[in-house]
């Protein structure tokens, strides 16, 4: 099979710029071919640039993205690298989960620069049946106290609501370390009227640790 039948591939250089598209066509039969489990519209495209070896951007677009059977609508997808720092930007339509439920207008962001990141999801399908999210996690890097030469990752987690078929869930501002060897989440709470859940201790190969 001549991969030609299912790609497009452009590339130029100048100086020190580099761009590269791939287009796509003909999915159907390339998802056949290959045997992915992923089926993306045609006309999808992916472009990249390289300006000065100092700013790099990727824009992929897509009218539809099937990963066995999480299916993406109209999937706008675009990665900034700006020296140190790194922005992801995803939008969809909507994202149908397995094909149980949908989530509409959905978007991740995730930001970084150096020894920190911020990382939100965020979703809403704007009917009178309630069913929208917003999820907000901040990460910041630190020099371990304890151990020379070793590091800290702090996950902050923001207090939120988040609506599932019109049933309120309030997850509760909450704290995970990681270091080296161990894993501490802080009060992870999520709850429902009567119903909640709870995760508040420790992982590590320490088996006093709960």
């Amino acid at each position: 099979t001549n991969l030609r039948n299912y790609f497009q591939i452009i590339i130029e250089l100048k100086k020190n710029n580099f761009s590269v598209e791939i287009n796509f066509k003909n999915t159907v039969n390339m998802t056949s071919f290959f045997r992915t489990g992923v089926l993306v519209s045609d006309k999808s495209y992916i472009r990249g640039t390289v300006l000065q070896d100092t700013i790099i951007t990727l824009e992929g677009r897509a009218g539809s993205l099937n990963i066995r059977n999480n299916i993406f609508k109209d999937l706008a997808l675009d990665v900034n690298v700006a020296g140190p720092a790194l922005t992801v930007q995803l939008r969809s339509s909507s994202l149908a989960l397995l094909k149980q439920s949908e989530l509409k207008d959905f978007s991740i962001d995730f930001r970084t620069k150096p020894d920190n990141f911020v990382f939100s999801l965020s979703w809403d399908n704007k009917d009178k049946i309630l069913n929208r999210g917003n999820f907000v996690a901040r990460g910041q890097i630190v020099k371990n106290p304890g151990k020379t030469g070793s590091s800290i990752l702090t996950v902050n987690i923001d207090s939120t609501d988040i609506y599932a078929r019109n049933n309120l869930w309030k997850i509760s501002k909450s704290t995970i370390i990681v270091d080296s060897n161990a894993v501490a989440i802080n009060k992870f709470y999520i709850r429902n009227n009567d119903h909640y859940y709870m995760i508040d201790g420790s992982v590590s190969e320490n088996p006093s640790d709960t």
